[in-house]
């Protein structure tokens, strides 16, 4: 396999500063400050609690969201990140961003970063394959 690029950084929204998300809000400022938000959630409140929690709150982003739908400004501020990323750190040229509510296939000399899109609305995914070129694809839903 010959990869398409040198080293490729899969990034996750929440491993994220809260300024670099697309959507940073109060919730991801506490939980992104180790408030102890998480360790309640996951052990300090019944499972059948911490699950409605997450459904309400998944919801209520939902709703926001639905007014202002993603598009390809959302995905900036992490282009700019892995173009800083990259001057501090040679060799990495390749970016995966997952759950991004906008895919995109973004690409200039020398740096390409993959926004995956959101299971609900854009189920898109990257696929790396054995001759080593990495593309988006779409999940057709049933």
């Amino acid at each position: 396999m010959n990869p398409s690029f040198n080293i490729c950084y899969i990034v996750g929204a929440m491993s994220l500063t809260p300024a670099l998300r697309p959507y940073p809000k109060l919730g991801d400022y506490v939980i992104a400050a180790d408030l102890g938000f998480d360790s309640l959630m996951a052990y300090g409140v019944h499972p059948d609690l911490a699950v409605r929690f997450g459904r309400w709150w998944s919801a209520a982003s939902r709703r926001r969201h639905e007014a202002a739908p993603a598009d390809a400004s959302h995905t900036e501020p992490l282009i700019d990140y892995a173009r800083a990323y990259a001057r501090t750190h040679p060799g990495v040229d390749c970016f995966v961003f997952g759950h991004m509510h906008h895919a995109r296939d973004y690409r200039e000399p020398g740096l390409r970063t993959l926004h995956l899109g959101s299971w609900e609305r854009e189920p898109v995914y990257a696929v790396l394959d054995a001759a080593g070129g990495l593309r988006l694809e779409t999940f057709d839903l049933p």
